[in-house]
């Protein structure tokens, strides 16, 4: 997969998965703001992930996370892309 120019301003790629026990104690949001905060501090413009169009609670996580849903022509569409920019 080429990624397309238009996730240019979101260079980072991220996904995170937390086994059951691990989901609802707040450790997937501070290890994401985490990550996010060390990549906007070297430097890095924004951040992109992908999210299968079913997982609605995966979506609303990352929409509290300041994420939100990129639609474009060029990028599949099989798939839900979620950006969040660090500028």
């Amino acid at each position: 997969f080429v990624y397309p120019e238009v996730l240019q301003p979101y260079v980072a790629h991220g996904h995170i998965d937390l086994l059951p026990e691990a989901r609802g104690r707040h450790i997937g949001q501070r290890g994401m703001q985490h990550v996010m905060q060390k990549l906007a501090d070297a430097g890095c413009n924004g951040m992109h992930l992908q999210v299968s169009p079913k997982n609605r609670g995966a979506q609303k996580f990352y929409v509290t996370l300041g994420f939100a849903e990129l639609k474009h022509p060029s990028l599949p569409r099989h798939t839900t892309f979620m950006v969040k920019s660090f500028r």
